[in-house]
């Protein structure tokens, strides 16, 4: 199943617009209960080829942009997890897909490094009291 040309082209598309489009994730987790799915999925996640995401200024059709510095593409946290460093030269194409732009930087990286800053900033906000009573984060589910 893995490697039929229907699902590699659809697994290829979703991984391009990782982690924009959080779709990758559901497609590995259902087909991760198929025969070799799970070490399939895994893998999958180690090394992404690009990361695409939104793009604020509007510009008149499609172009090309290069990072003249080293730029977080994803802020960390703590001192536990280095932040995602999209590194000075990359390559990123700007596009329109459903009447938002976005951007796809081309370099590599790795999603589970991408999962541990979310984890990092989820842990983040809980210590700065996202876990309180009256937080609009938090919904108190009654026992009885």
């Amino acid at each position: 199943f893995w490697t039929q040309k229907g699902f590699l082209s659809l697994l290829e598309s979703l991984k391009s617009r990782f982690p924009s489009v959080y779709f990758l994730v559901d497609l590995l987790t259902v087909l991760s209960g198929h025969p070799g799915g799970p070490e399939t999925a895994l893998d999958c996640l180690k090394t992404l080829q690009s990361f695409t995401e939104p793009f604020n200024e509007t510009v008149g059709e499609d172009g090309e942009l290069r990072t003249c510095a080293n730029r977080e593409a994803y802020k960390t946290t703590s001192d536990l997890v280095p932040s995602l460093v999209i590194p000075a030269g990359t390559l990123g194409r700007v596009g329109l897909e459903r009447e938002r732009y976005f951007v796809r930087w081309d370099f590599t990286y790795s999603a589970w490094h991408l999962f541990l800053l979310e984890l990092d900033s989820l842990l983040h906000a809980v210590n700065l009291g996202a876990g309180e009573a009256h937080s609009a984060c938090v919904v108190f589910l009654s026992s009885s």
